[in-house]
């Protein structure tokens, strides 16, 4: 059998122009999706609302960046704050509570909007009218109230959701079940209002659910690992609204650490403030003791002896006053340790004059632990195992320092307990002296004991009063909120940026999966790729209506028929193409049309021609011949009529036709009989070409039975029709031998092509003529070898 190659040279550059030249013939569905894009991209400009971008920043000082403490102002007062984390802080400022705290000090509980005919607008700061609510009330949240005013002084609301409507006065009480407020006119804006057209309503917040949206909107974030500066930003239709909001978030969080840090300082006041009751009672009914003894006796001074004892006396006076202030303190201190709420309030130990290093590292570290702990409440829950290692830890520090404290009572006690021995053996000494001297000398004892513990407690109270007024926030505000008046959204580069890409890769997207869904043969190209045999040629479409190429031989349907009869003696010089086989895989892809039109084409050169309806079981050459009688190739193969009366003449000169005859039950048997190979012979010596049209061989194998009868097969392939598998399948056959002289031909195309036809001039099918196209340059050589 003879071996057929085809070489092929291919460029990248076919692939990337035939998906260009694709996308191209599509252009509809990018006009579409350009249009459709742009219009969606213009109402979206239009309608969407503006959104402003309002940031701050807040510098934070951290364990590495803190400023003087207050026990470097005042070394004998120790209130100085525990250290900070950045990321503590950060979850402090997006606290429910400090952001509950932030709206609700501006008023946030009521929003007014007008309606228009699209949409609707909040008012912020130019509302026509503003509500004052009635705080002993309970109010209904979330519910639209619209008011319209019907005269100066009455206004008309309406609650439709709630089915109430009411006439109030303007200044007054507006009272129902579910709420309870005044409206008052704003002179400033209520005249420019546009009654008449847009529609105002009020809704009052809940404020827990705003609080949660403000908490959702705020992104608060370091600028920096290695900085301690927090920014805050946050985005929204209503720029001044966001501004204020922004502002007052950072006064709130800076006011609230100073609070924190003032709390301890006052505390401390308030312990001193106590204690100065209890002795000014006692310095003063000293005083007066000893000022009616003085007067009474008329003593004015005291021996040496007793002067050496009383100064003895005072100054162990003085000790005892200073271990009872301590023992107080540390009693003060348990009872405050022992109450699990009480950690907040521990005085510093430098307001009782105690300067224990351990004991105020204990109590720091108390603070410490709590104030983390209570950083972490505003993130975790209750349950979580970082807030229950915390509750440990602040635990362990409680007992320890209770430990401590204990230790430090009972080691007070023993000291007082040393002092009042000594003053008890000083008592009996003064007790020897005169009964006056001794009794000056006690009642001198008991003044000097309060009055010095009186100027030592208003001593550490102006200490603390100096600390607190000294007391500044560890943080600032570093840029205060600030917004351009240019929103950042919507941005229109980028919206039409958007729609120019959406409004190509749409398209580019449905027509590539359109082609990868799509299993039909669409070009010669596309056969090229997935198969070896060789293309003779195309045939050209010509529309529903034209079936033969008698009327029109310079049609492009003739042109492209005459090309294959050329490209048949071209490319099959050594073979007398006598007998050509036209079939297909399946019915439908234009055999019997290809066939009828072939023999004419054939038959207009000069050549004697024949046309055979080899297609036994579905006959169609009737459909092209009229008045074919039905006697034909069947009625010769049975034996029941001569070669001589099946032949029928045409109208075409040169061109007869055998038709199918009846259809028979077995047609293979039949094709398979001598009288087949007989037949043959005679009209081989009869006739210069013979055209058979074959059945379809992807259904049936009658071809195969004609196949050793024929010169030149012709399989069709029609553009839009025929299936990706079926040039595949036949391709395996090709190359596994099981055809001779095999060619391709491509049917119906829409195009021309380098295989003809666009040449030249041609009609177009209504007597007129057009000019063709040059054939279309490739890069991809087909050569044929026998």
């Amino acid at each position: 059998m003879e071996t057929r190659q085809k070489t092929f040279q291919t460029e990248d550059a076919l692939d990337i122009k035939e998906l260009l030249n694709k996308l191209a013939r599509n252009w509809k569905y990018y006009a579409v999706f350009i249009i459709l894009f742009s219009s969606i991209a213009f109402l979206y400009l239009k309608f969407a609302k503006p959104v402003y971008l309002v940031k701050a920043s807040i510098l934070v000082k951290d364990e590495n960046n803190s400023g003087p403490s207050a026990e470097e102002l005042l070394s004998k007062l120790d209130l100085g704050s525990g250290e900070s984390s950045i990321q503590n802080e950060i979850e402090i400022i997006r606290s429910h509570n400090l952001i509950y705290r932030t709206i609700k000090s501006l008023n946030f509980d009521v929003s007014y909007f007008n309606q228009d005919f699209l949409r609707s607008h909040q008012k912020y700061k130019n509302s026509p009218l503003e509500v004052q609510l009635d705080t002993f009330r309970y109010q209904l949240t979330g519910v639209k109230m619209y008011v319209a005013p019907v005269s100066d002084s009455q206004y008309k609301l309406n609650a439709e959701e709630l089915g109430v409507e009411l006439t109030c006065e303007f200044g007054k009480l507006c009272e129902s079940e579910y709420f309870s407020f005044k409206v008052n006119k704003n002179p400033k804006y209520i005249s420019d209002f546009d009654w008449e057209n847009d529609k105002f309503y009020f809704t009052i917040n809940d404020m827990d659910l705003l609080t949660e949206y403000y908490q959702s909107q705020l992104s608060v974030f370091p600028t920096d690992k290695e900085s301690s500066v927090i920014e805050l930003s946050i985005s929204g239709n209503l720029r001044l609204k966001n501004l204020d909001f922004l502002r007052r978030l950072c006064d709130v969080y800076i006011h609230a650490d100073l609070d924190s840090k003032n709390h301890i300082a006052t505390r401390t006041i308030e312990f001193i403030n106590n204690q100065l009751v209890d002795v000014s009672d006692s310095l003063q009914g000293a005083e007066s003791q000893l000022e009616n003894f003085r007067s009474q006796q008329n003593i004015m001074d005291m021996s040496f002896a007793a002067t050496s004892s009383s100064e003895r006396l005072n100054q162990l006076a003085n000790d005892k006053a200073d271990m009872t202030v301590k023992g107080q303190y540390y009693t003060s201190l348990l009872q405050y340790l022992r109450d699990s709420n009480g950690i907040n309030a521990i005085v510093a130990p430098s307001t009782s004059g105690i300067n224990d290093p351990l004991l105020n590292d204990l109590i720091l570290d108390l603070k410490r632990l709590n104030q983390e702990r209570l950083a972490l409440q505003y993130t975790k829950n209750a349950r979580s195992p970082e807030l229950n290692l915390k509750n440990l830890e602040i635990e362990a520090a409680r007992e320890a320092l209770i430990e401590n404290v204990q230790n430090m009572i009972k080691a007070n006690n023993i000291g007082l307990k040393n002092i009042n021995q000594r003053i008890a053996d000083n008592q009996r000494i003064i007790n020897s002296l005169p009964a006056n001297e001794r009794n000056l000398t006690q009642i001198q004892r008991k003044f000097n004991l309060s009055d010095n513990l009186y100027n030592y407690l208003l001593e550490k109270r102006a200490e603390a009063g100096i600390a607190r007024a000294s007391n500044t926030s560890d943080n600032k505000i570093l840029d205060r909120a600030r917004s351009n008046t240019e929103p950042v959204a919507p941005n229109k580069t980028i919206v039409y940026l958007v729609t120019l890409v959406l409004s190509l890769l749409i398209p580019t997207g449905l027509i590539l999966m359109q082609d990868y869904l799509n299993d039909k043969i669409e070009s010669v190209e596309q056969v090229e790729k997935l198969s070896r045999i060789p293309i003779i040629g195309k045939v050209a479409h010509q529309g529903s209506k034209v079936t033969s190429i008698v009327n029109s031989p310079k049609s492009l349907l003739a042109e492209s028929l005459r090309q294959i009869r050329v490209n048949l003696h071209f490319v099959n010089a050594e073979v007398d193409n006598k007998v050509i086989a036209i079939t297909s895989t399946i019915t439908g892809e234009g055999k019997t049309f290809c066939a009828y039109n072939l023999a004419v084409m054939m038959a207009m050169a000069g050549k004697k021609t024949i046309l055979i309806g080899g297609d036994l079981r579905k006959p169609k050459i009737s459909e092209y011949i009229d008045n074919l009688s039905n006697i034909g190739l069947v009625n010769y193969l049975v034996r029941q009529v001569s070669l001589n009366e099946i032949i029928q003449r045409t109208k075409v000169e040169n061109l007869d036709v055998i038709a199918s005859g009846p259809i028979p039950p077995h047609p293979v048997e039949l094709l398979d009989s001598p009288k087949t190979e007989e037949l043959f012979n005679q009209l081989k010596q009869e006739y210069d070409c013979i055209v058979v049209d074959t059945p379809p061989i992807g259904l049936v194998s009658d071809y195969f039975v004609l196949q050793k009868y024929v010169d030149t097969t012709l399989y069709l392939i029609r553009q839009d029709y025929s299936r990706i598998k079926f040039v595949t399948d036949i391709t395996k056959d090709y190359e596994e031998g099981k055809f001779k002289n095999f060619f391709l031909v491509i049917n119906d195309t829409k195009k021309a092509g380098k295989y003809g036809y666009g040449y030249g001039y041609y009609e177009d099918g209504n007597g007129s003529f057009k000019r063709g196209k040059n054939i279309r340059p490739t890069t991809k050589k087909t050569t044929f070898q026998s």
